[in-house]
């Protein structure tokens, strides 16, 4: 008599579990390795702002691969600007496949108006979580890449649906 309502629960559990996945999208973003160390900072902001949009990111049965490539940044007395490419492909292992949709992704900032961000933002704890030393510039790049590659994506997504 304890599991009675034991197949019910399981029944209920299974339909929320299919419904959801069937709803929720998956996405790798991935970087070519000659670019990762530049580009570290903006995908670990990218997946922080993607999974506040409800998007997961995972490098297993994923809908969508979304390599951030052609990091570029020029710099001119205080200024800078950091440019790079969201490419869009289907799901791939190490190789990148023929690109669906490119995305390109410009933001600016002086270095001298860093954008405030604090220890206790979210964010910044998400970031020390995935990298123990990041400089001020980089955690910036970090909320400023990360947040305008994530929005791109978010929009992309309804244009690539299956």
């Amino acid at each position: 008599m304890k599991h009675r309502y034991l197949p019910v629960c399981i029944t209920v559990l299974l339909s929320i579990m299919t419904t959801t996945s069937l709803e929720a999208t998956v996405i790798d973003l991935k970087c070519p390795i000659a670019e990762y160390l530049p580009l570290t900072p903006i995908q670990i902001g990218t997946t922080y702002y993607l999974s506040e949009l409800g998007i997961t990111v995972f490098e297993v049965s994923e809908d969508w691969a979304v390599w951030i490539k052609g990091y570029r940044k020029e710099i001119s007395g205080d200024h800078v600007q950091v440019e790079f490419t969201l490419v869009f492909t289907e799901p791939t292992g190490l190789f990148e496949k023929p690109a669906l949709l490119n995305i390109p992704i410009t933001f600016k900032y002086k270095v001298s108006e860093l954008p405030v961000i604090t220890l206790d933002d979210p964010m910044t704890k998400y970031v020390r979580l995935k990298v123990s030393q990041i400089s001020e510039i980089a955690l910036a790049e970090a909320k400023l890449g990360g947040q305008a590659a994530a929005e791109a994506i978010a929009k992309a997504l309804p244009k690539l649906k299956r």
